[in-house]
C-alpha cells in the first residue's frame, strides 16, 4: 500500500481524551492555538510533561490526506508548548522526552512543531536549524497563530519555509546523533557483541563511508550492555606527535572523559616506559568495579600512528607504534574481558605488516579486518526517502536500485548524487522521475570528480597493485585481471572488502559503475599494446622518462644531504667513489664539478648507477618513500633495468611481463610524486 493512503481517512479535528487534557492543563491561549490547528490537522494526544523545573505541554497532530500529499508525511508530528517569554535552548530537549513516552515508530523523528511565547522565537529557531544535524523545527509565535484570521495557508506556507530550505543530504562530517544515521544497525551490533565476547575488532573502508559515525552510534547504544565506548581520536596530537607513553597518557584521559572524571587526577608524571601499561589496566580494573562497565577502546584514523602513513616521524618510521601496540595489546591479555579494542582506519596496514623494522608486529592478523558494505536497495530507499520527503523530493521507486547499483551503496555518494538533484529543483514539491535523475546524474558524474579521487586516493597511495588491476578490468583486460587474482587472491581481497569490486561465481566487475567510468576517463584507458613495436616503444619511453626524472632528484637530494655534512665537494667524492672503480675514471670525473657528473653527455650515470647512490645513503632518500621498503626498490629498479629491458636485446615482451614492467614503474613514480610534493 502507498503509505500516503495510511492517511487518506484522516479528517481534520481532535480525539476527545485530548480534548480532556487541554480542558484540563492548557491555558485559554494555548486553547485558542489548539483550536486553529485542528481546523487543518487532526489533534490524536495531548499531555502536560515537566522537565527538570521546567513545565510544557506538547499535543500529537496527524495530517490529513492533502498534507500528507504535500508534506509526504505519515507519522505523528509532536508540537511543543513553551509559555515561557524568552526561549532556552534547553526547550528542545522536550523532543526526545516525549518521543521516549511513546511507542517506536509513532511519531516523525525528523521534525517537529514548536510554539513558544517568545515572539522572537523565529530568529532563535533560524539559529538552531543551521546546524545540519538536528531534527527540522518549524516554529510559531502564540500570538502569530491567536491573531490568524485570515491567512488560510499560514500553516502550509511555514512548513514550506523550513523544510524546503534546508539541504539533509549534504552532511560531509560524521554523524554524532542518530537522527540522519541510516543503515548501520547490525555492523554496530556486531561490533558491540563482539566486545561483550572478549573479541577485538578492526573496522576499515574507504574515505567517507561512515566509519565514525558507525563508532558514535556505538557509543550510544553499547551503554544499554552496561558497557562504555571510549572514542580515541588517532588524529589527536596528544596521540600522534609524542611518544607511545604520552599516547598511553591520551587514552587514559579519553577513557575519563567518557567515565566522567575529572581529567585533573590524572598524574601525567606517573607515566613512563615501565608503569604506563599498568595504569591503563588499574583505570580499566578501577570503573569495572566502581560502574560496572566494560570498555570498548574504539582507535579512530588510525593511519596517523601506523608506521609507514603517520606524518609524526616516530609513528611513520620509528618503533613508537610497535612499543604503543605492544603495551594495548599487554594490557588486553592481562585482563579479564574488561576490556577490548577496536582499531578503525581507511586501510588494514598496521595489522598486514609482519614485521615494522626487523621487530615482530605485535598485532599483526590481531585481528579480522571488517569492511563496511555498501548499502542494499532498502537501506538506499529508507535514507533517500526519509530526508528527501522532508525536503519535498519525492523519487520513484525504481531509482533506488538504480542509485544502489551505481554507487555501489556507497552512502556518501547517493546522499551527495540526491543533493545535486535538491539543487537543481528548488521549486518543490517535485516528483523526481527517471529523466531528472538520468540527467542531474550525468552532470553530477562530469563534474564531480574530486568525490571519486577521495575514494580512490586510498587505493593509489597504499595499494598500487590493486588500483593497477581497477584499470584492467574497467578496460575489459579480463585475462590480465585474473593474473594477478590468480597469482595473489588477497589483492582481490582488498577491492571486494572496499566494495568497489564484486565476485559473482569466479566473475569480477565493478560494485560501483560510476567508479568504473570515472576510471577510464581519468587513465585514459585504450586499447591493449599488441604488436612488439608498441610493447618496445612503451618500455622505452617510459623507462627513458622515469630515468631523467630520477637522475634530477638524485642530484638534488644527495646535494642537499651533503650540504649538512661537508659541502659539494663531499656529494661529489661519494658520487665517483659509488660509482667508478678504476683509477683513470676517479682521476677524470674528479675535475668535474657536481653537476656535471649528473649530465648525460659528460658522465655514464645509468639506472643502475642512480639505483647504487640511493642505496648508499638510504636516509637521505627514505623520506621520498613511503612505504616502499629497501628490498622493494631494488627488486623493482631490477624489473626495470635487467628483466624489463627486452627493447635492448629484441626479445618479445609477453603480456605478463608488461603487467609487471606497468605495475614496477608505476609504484616508483610514486616516489618522484612525493619528491615533487615535498619540495614544492
Amino acid at each position: 500500500m502507498d503509505e500516503n493512503m495510511m492517511n487518506a481517512d484522516v479528517r481534520e479535528g481532535i480525539h476527545p481524551f485530548a480534548q480532556q487534557n487541554i480542558d484540563k492543563y492548557f491555558s485559554e491561549k494555548e486553547k485558542k492555538i489548539v483550536n486553529v490547528f485542528k481546523r487543518y490537522w487532526y489533534v490524536t494526544k495531548a499531555e502536560k510533561i515537566k522537565i527538570g523545573a521546567s513545565d510544557y505541554k506538547y499535543m500529537l497532530i496527524k495530517s490529513p490526506a492533502y498534507l500528507t500529499n504535500l508534506f509526504n508525511i505519515t507519522a505523528e508530528i509532536i508540537v511543543i508548548f513553551s509559555n515561557y517569554a524568552n526561549f532556552e535552548p534547553r526547550t528542545l530537549d522536550a523532543y526526545d522526552n516525549v518521543k521516549s513516552r511513546l511507542e517506536l515508530g509513532r511519531v516523525e523523528n525528523l521534525c517537529g512543531v514548536l510554539v513558544s511565547n517568545d515572539d522572537s522565537i523565529e530568529e532563535c529557531i533560524k539559529l538552531y536549524n543551521s546546524d545540519k544535524e538536528t531534527r527540522t523545527i518549524v516554529p510559531f509565535s502564540y500570538e502569530e497563530i491567536c491573531s490568524n484570521r485570515e491567512d488560510s495557508y499560514l500553516f502550509r506556507n511555514k512548513f514550506q519555509k523550513y523544510f524546503y530550505k534546508r539541504d539533509l543530504f549534504s552532511f560531509d562530517d560524521a554523524l554524532k546523533t542518530d537522527l540522519y544515521f541510516f543503515g548501520r544497525a547490525q555492523l554496530v551490533m556486531d561490533l558491540i557483541n563482539r566486545h561483550l565476547a572478549g573479541q577485538n575488532s578492526g573496522l576499515f573502508g574507504l574515505r567517507k563511508t561512515g566509519k565514525t559515525s558507525i563508532i558514535f552510534d556505538v557509543k550510544r547504544k553499547i551503554r544499554l550492555k552496561d558497557a562504555l565506548g571510549v572514542f580515541v581520536s588517532c588524529q589527536n596530537p596528544g596521540m600522534s606527535t609524542g611518544s607511545w607513553v604520552d599516547s598511553m597518557y591520551y587514552v587514559v584521559s579519553c577513557i575519563y572523559e567518557e567515565v566522567g572524571f575529572d581529567k585533573k587526577d590524572i598524574n601525567k608524571e606517573e607515566f613512563n616506559n615501565l608503569t604506563a601499561t599498568d595504569i591503563l589496566l588499574r583505570e580499566i580494573n578501577r570503573i569495572y568495579i566502581e560502574k560496572n562497565r566494560t570498555i570498548l577502546l574504539m582507535f579512530d584514523e588510525v593511519e596517523h600512528i601506523t608506521y609507514g602513513k603517520g606524518a609524526d616521524e616516530k609513528w611513520g618510521k620509528g618503533l613508537e607504534s610497535v612499543f604503543f601496540w605492544k603495551a594495548i595489546r599487554s594490557a588486553y591479555q592481562m585482563q579479564n574481558s574488561r576490556f577490548t579494542y577496536c582499531i578503525v582506519g581507511t586501510n588494514p596496514m598496521c595489522i598486514e605488516y609482519a614485521t615494522i623494522e626487523h621487530i615482530d608486529n605485535p598485532i599483526f592478523c590481531g585481528v579480522t579486518p571488517l569492511y563496511i558494505p555498501g548499502f542494499e536497495v532498502n537501506q538506499t530507499r529508507s535514507m533517500v526517502r526519509k530526508l528527501g520527503r522532508i525536503m519535498g523530493l519525492k523519487f520513484d521507486e525504481t531509482l533506488y536500485a538504480k542509485m544502489t547499483e551505481e554507487y555501489g551503496g556507497h552512502p556518501f555518494l547517493i546522499r551527495h548524487i540526491c543533493s545535486y538533484i535538491a539543487n537543481k529543483y528548488p521549486q518543490r514539491p517535485v516528483q523526481i522521475d527517471r529523466i531528472k535523475y538520468e540527467k542531474c546524474k550525468k552532470e553530477f558524474n562530469n563534474t564531480q570528480g574530486k568525490y571519486f579521487d577521495m575514494l580512490l586516493e586510498v587505493l593509489q597511495e597504499f595499494y598500487p597493485i590493486e588500483y593497477e588491476m581497477l584499470g584492467y578490468l574497467a578496460a575489459g583486460d579480463m585475462e590480465t585481471f585474473e593474473y594477478f587474482a590468480t597469482e595473489d587472491y588477497a589483492l582481490v581481497q582488498h577491492l571486494i572488502g572496499y566494495g568497489i569490486i564484486r565476485e559473482i561465481d569466479g566473475n569480477f566487475d565493478f560494485q560501483m559503475d560510476v567508479i568504473r567510468d570515472y576510471i577510464i576517463k581519468k587513465e585514459n584507458i585504450s586499447k591493449k599494446l599488441k604488436t612488439k613495436e608498441e610493447k618496445w616503444s612503451h618500455l622505452c619511453s617510459e623507462r627513458g622518462r622515469f630515468e631523467i626524472d630520477l637522475r634530477k632528484m638524485v642530484k638534488q637530494v644527495l646535494l642537499f644531504g651533503f650540504m649538512s655534512q661537508g659541502g659539494e665537494q663531499d656529494a661529489k667524492e661519494y658520487v665517483i667513489s659509488k660509482i667508478y672503480n678504476d683509477k683513470d675514471s676517479k682521476r677524470k670525473y674528479l675535475s668535474y664539478s657536481f653537476g656535471e657528473l649528473f649530465e648525460p653527455k659528460k658522465s655514464n650515470i645509468y639506472l643502475k648507477s642512480l639505483t647504487t647512490l640511493i642505496m648508499g645513503q638510504w636516509n637521505m632518500f627514505s623520506p621520498f618513500m613511503g612505504n616502499i621498503q629497501q628490498e622493494d626498490f631494488l627488486h623493482m629498479m631490477r624489473i626495470l633495468n635487467i628483466e624489463g629491458r627486452f627493447d635492448a636485446h629484441a626479445k618479445i615482451p609477453c603480456d605478463e611481463d608488461m603487467i609487471i614492467f606497468d605495475a614496477a614503474i608505476r609504484r616508483l613514480g610514486e616516489i618522484l610524486n612525493k619528491y615533487n610534493l615535498l619540495i614544492e
